[in-house]
């Protein structure tokens, strides 16, 4: 989950942002290679579904993202560089119903809705410090189907989805003073059930005393289904 926010909190803002679902992170998931039912009516039926917070729809049991930090925008093209001292892998994995699957280290909470509310890691983020102490912790607020606010992490953010449940733009402000960002996607590859695969960001950064500063990632994701 910590994958979660800093990817959509602060460059990636929020989307959400459970963050930090790292391959190193255990999680149960149940293999149900042959379902007894259609799980994506389930699905669409259930509006709030783990599944919409992280643009993901349909049977959805995991979530591989890689993000690329170094990438250069051309006139007619697009230059990414596959170096792994620029991109991020992240894991996302969800059970049956929809629900995101915590690791040990992972806490959530919801309200009555269902709709996740609270996330926190249990590990320090300073290696240094005794465990329970300068934990990662986000809140969520669901404003609308439309609009999700967070705030944790040194950052308040707000973050828009279209009716298709995309992310169409973010937007972070640090507690104190620092670097305002805001994102604007543009999403490039799509799989048979909808889900972007492929997502340019276009950031926008600002200091109180700098100038305006234009940067580019690239998010690719592979999906793997019930």
């Amino acid at each position: 989950m910590k994958a979660l926010a800093q990817t959509y909190l602060l460059a990636g803002i929020v989307s959400l942002s459970l963050t930090g679902c790292g391959s190193d992170e255990k999680r149960t998931v149940t293999d149900f290679s042959e379902p007894e039912t259609d799980l994506s009516a389930e699905l669409e039926a259930e509006p709030y579904s783990d599944l919409k917070m992280f643009e993901l729809k349909g049977p959805v049991k995991g979530c591989v993202k890689e993000t690329f930090y170094d990438v250069d925008m051309g006139p007619d093209s697009l230059i990414v560089n596959d170096d792994e001292q620029v991109r991020r892998r992240t894991e996302l994995y969800f059970d049956r119903t929809g629900n995101y699957v915590v690791s040990n280290s992972e806490k959530i909470e919801r309200d009555a809705k269902g709709q996740i509310t609270y996330w926190r890691d249990n590990r320090p983020n300073n290696p240094k410090t005794h465990p329970g102490m300068l934990r990662d912790t986000l809140r969520y607020t669901h404003v609308n189907n439309n609009v999700l606010q967070s705030s944790g992490m040194g950052e308040f953010a707000v973050t828009v989805y279209d009716n298709e449940g995309r992310i169409v733009g973010q937007y972070s402000e640090p507690d104190i003073d620092g670097t305002q960002m805001a994102a604007f996607n543009v999403y490039r590859i799509f799989d048979s059930y909808g889900n972007w695969t492929e997502r340019l960001t276009v950031w926008t950064s600002q200091s109180a005393h700098g100038k305006p500063h234009v940067s580019y990632t690239l998010d690719r994701r592979d999906i793997s289904y019930y």
